[in-house]
Formats: C-alpha cells, sequence, structure tokens
C-alpha cells in the first residue's frame, strides 16, 4: 500500500485501519453488510421455485455462537478464497520440529522482545524471510548473528522503478528486454532485465530459479547481503537438536541457541486456473500478474457493466483470462501473456475500458502528465512492440512447455495491436495535417 509519498509504504496498522473505515463506509450506504466472525459451510439445495428464479441459498455458521443461518444470493456468490494466502501465525509447521527448540512463526518475530545478542535462523528464502531479516537488522541484531535457510533463489523486483507517476512507462523494459538481440532463448530473458536495472538477484554469482514478484529496493538488498550465513541445501524436511535434515542432505548445526524463525508460508499460492465468471458465481483470480486486488476490482467492474444480458459467461471468460501466481522463472510466460490479452482487449471496451484508466488500484492511473505525453508520443510504437514481443513469448512458450498457449490470443471482433496501432499512426497525421493548417492560416493572417 502507498501512504502519503509515492515511496513510502504503509505500515500494517495503517492498512487495517484503511479497510475498517472502508468497510464502515459500505455498511453507511445500506447496500454491504458485513459479517465478521462467520464460516462459509457451501451452497445449499435448490429448491424448484429458486431454480426458476436463479436464487440460490448458502449455509453460514457463526463461530461465537456455532449456530447456522442460511443466506439467499439473488444474483452471484463471489468467491474470493480461491487464492487464499497462507497465513504464518495461523499455519502449522511444514516439518516436525523436536521438542524444547524454539521455533516461532514470523508474526511472533515481530512482537517479540529483541536483544542484540540474541541468534536468529531465518528459514525461508520469499519475501517475508527477506522482511524477517531487514526487520532483525533495523533492530540492531548483527547480522553474523543471523543465519539464512535459502532453498531456492528467486529474481527480485527493484521497488526504485515502481513510483506511480511513471511506473507505467518503466513497465515498457519487459518488452525492450524481450526484443533485445541479446535474448535470442527465454533463459537469457531475466539476466536482460536484470542489466537494464529492472530486477536485482540475492548473489550475483546464482542464477535464480525462482520469479515470484516479490520486490525490495536497492537500499533492501544491500542489508540482505550483509547476511554470510546462508545455507542452500533446498528446503528443511525436519530439525532436530544437532540439525536440520534437508533435501540435499543432512546439516549439523547449532540449534539449541538460535530463535528459528518459519517463513515458508506461500503468501501466493498458485492454484490451477478456471473460469472466473461462472452459473451462479465469480471466482476472483489474477487477471494482471501478482496484481490481485486490482484484478477483483476489475472483475467486480466488469459484471456490474456487462452482466449477463450484454454478455454471456462464456464470452467474458474469452475476455478477461486469469493468470496463475507465477513460481519458476518459465511461469513467466503465461502470465504475462495472459495479462496483455486481458488488459488490450479491456481497452477496447468502452464502460470497463475508461473505468480501468481512471482506476486508482491500475498503476496507469497515476502517470503524470509527462508520462502520458510520452506514451501519446511512441503509442504507435509501443504497440508495435507489445505484438513483437508477445510473438517472441509465443515462441518461448513452446520451447519452454512444449506447446502452444491454450487460448486465442486476440479473439475474433477484437483488434490487434498492429490494428490499433494503425488507427493510432491515422490518428496522429489528421492531428499534424490540422496542426499545420491551424499554423498555416495564423501565418497568412499576420
Amino acid at each position: 500500500a502507498i501512504s502519503h509519498s509515492s515511496s513510502e509504504l504503509s505500515p500494517g496498522y495503517r492498512v487495517s485501519n484503511y479497510f475498517k473505515e472502508v468497510m464502515l463506509d459500505l455498511e453507511q450506504t445500506g447496500r454491504v453488510l458485513h459479517w465478521g466472525g462467520r464460516e462459509y459451510l457451501g451452497s445449499a439445495e435448490k429448491s424448484t421455485s429458486e431454480h426458476q428464479t436463479g436464487f440460490s441459498r448458502h449455509n453460514i455458521r457463526d463461530l461465537l455462537t456455532n449456530k447456522n443461518f442460511t443466506v439467499m444470493v439473488r444474483k452471484k456468490l463471489v468467491n474470493t478464497t480461491y487464492l487464499e494466502a497462507s497465513i504464518p501465525s495461523v499455519n502449522k509447521f511444514k516439518f516436525p520440529v523436536s521438542p524444547g527448540l524454539n521455533v516461532i512463526s514470523v508474526n511472533t518475530l515481530f512482537v517479540k522482545k529483541i536483544h542484540g545478542k540474541d541468534n536468529f535462523t531465518i528459514i525461508g528464502a520469499g519475501k517475508t524471510g527477506m522482511d524477517a531479516i531487514i526487520f532483525l537488522l533495523a533492530r540492531g541484531v548483527d547480522p553474523d548473528r543471523i543465519r539464512w535457510i535459502v532453498p531456492n533463489d528467486a529474481w527480485l523486483l527493484n521497488r526504485d522503478r515502481f513510483d506511480p507517476s511513471c511506473a507505467a512507462y518503466n513497465d515498457l523494459v519487459y518488452f525492450e528486454a524481450l526484443l533485445s538481440d541479446s535474448v535470442d532463448k527465454f533463459s537469457s530473458y531475466f539476466p536482460e532485465l536484470e542489466k537494464r536495472g529492472h530486477i536485482f538477484r540475492l548473489d550475483p554469482s546464482i542464477t535464480p530459479t525462482k520469479w515470484r514478484c516479490a520486490t525490495v529496493n536497492s537500499e533492501e538488498l544491500e542489508d540482505l547481503r550483509t547476511v554470510k550465513n546462508v545455507i542452500r541445501r533446498g528446503r528443511v524436511l525436519c530439525i532436530t537438536p544437532t540439525g536440520m535434515n534437508m533435501e540435499k542432505g543432512i546439516t549439523e548445526l547449532s540449534i539449541k541457541n538460535h530463535v528459528l524463525v518459519d517463513c515458508t508460508s506461500n503468501g501466493m499460492p498458485s492454484k490451477p486456473i478456471v473460469p472466473i465468471f461462472q452459473e451462479g458465481r465469480i471466482v476472483i483470480q489474477s487477471l494482471i500478474m501478482c496484481q490481485v486486488v486490482a484484478s477483483a476490482a476489475l472483475i467486480g467492474r466488469a459484471e456490474a457493466v456487462m452482466g449477463d444480458d450484454e454478455k454471456s459467461d462464456a464470452e467474458k471468460n474469452e475476455i478477461f483470462l486469469p493468470c496463475s501466481s507465477p513460481q519458476l522463472c518459465r511461469d513467466f510466460i503465461p502470465a504475462m501473456l495472459r495479462s496483455l490479452h486481458t488488459q488490450l482487449l479491456v481497452g477496447s471496451l468502452s464502460r470497463v475500458g475508461s473505468w480501468w484508466r481512471r482506476c486508482r488500484l491500475n498503476v496507469e492511473s497515476h502517470s503524470d502528465f509527462r508520462t502520458n505525453v510520452k506514451f501519446m508520443l511512441r503509442m504507435h510504437e509501443i504497440l508495435k512492440m507489445m505484438e513483437a514481443g508477445s510473438t517472441k513469448l509465443h515462441k518461448f512458450h513452446k520451447e519452454e512447455f512444449g506447446k502452444e498457449v491454450d487460448f486465442d490470443m486476440w479473439p475474433e471482433g477484437f483488434q490487434t495491436p498492429s490494428d490499433i496501432a494503425h488507427t493510432v499512426r491515422l490518428h496522429q497525421l489528421s492531428a499534424l495535417v490540422f496542426l499545420a493548417a491551424l499554423v498555416a492560416i495564423v501565418i497568412a493572417t499576420t
């Protein structure tokens, strides 16, 4: 979440307060009821009249009283739990731990009294593990007192490139790098992005195998690199007083005098793709790579203004393609192709596209005047670049996955980027002719 300045990240309490204020505002409209502390049990069997009206009943349990009650859904049930994040504080450890060892969830770390002489073992190399290390360093823990279990290295996004006023323009680097002569196979792509300053790696001598959209800035990266005791032997299988059994063998370690911090929960789980728009329900998934919240807003807008009367579920599913959260580097390919497909097609839908360009959750809506002018001047070139990049990604998809993509990139009835680019060029030429005529008139009358 962005706070008062474009570079300041909001702390957790401010995000929680914001959600609370939004919910209160929504409840005051009389159109929203918030039932906290309830558990969804599933749909009830439809009666004959409900089949005729399209209504459906769903069972809910009050977790405080343990009483069940039924909710009537007139339109569609929206399932936002399909991509539910794994939360460390409520999940059991993924590996056996011998009794007596000091293993805590990462949430506990943030309320624990930190002493400068404590020793810590951070288990997990995702964004949670990185945040835990940065937290400890900020509280004066010596880097030499931190041991880091890194099962796999991942490419990291450079947050310094994400100033909202120009982030959309900076994102063109994905296509500029893709179309570089040096990128003749997909394995060359991420190093090219790194060369252009868009992504980082933790250790310059190790080629990452993961891509999960974790984001750090250059200062945080340097802090992480101060931790030298890094163990790369795969995932932890179990922990004993004398060490850890890991995927690549047993590692003898001093465990008893360490606080073991479990950072292994997956905040962005990868689930099989299912249709978003289904009979009687909507299943929220990412439409834009690693952007679940913005995607949910876009899905909501599409359903609100298009509904079943304007486009059927099948037609909407052809436009709004979900993409799985990437895990491996090669997962970038289908995620980017699906994201590009949806965003370009949405742009041609007047009541959805115009709203999306103004939506605060869409980074493009924060572009400043300079960025917008640069976009306009390069629009023809950008659209051509996107189509060429799409073609190259299709090639890489076949090489990496052994098959073509399973969807139509440009469905019938929608313009390709080249078609749009041709229209843009005609508009640009018309504008130039108009300006030239205007200048000629001014000169002739002076």
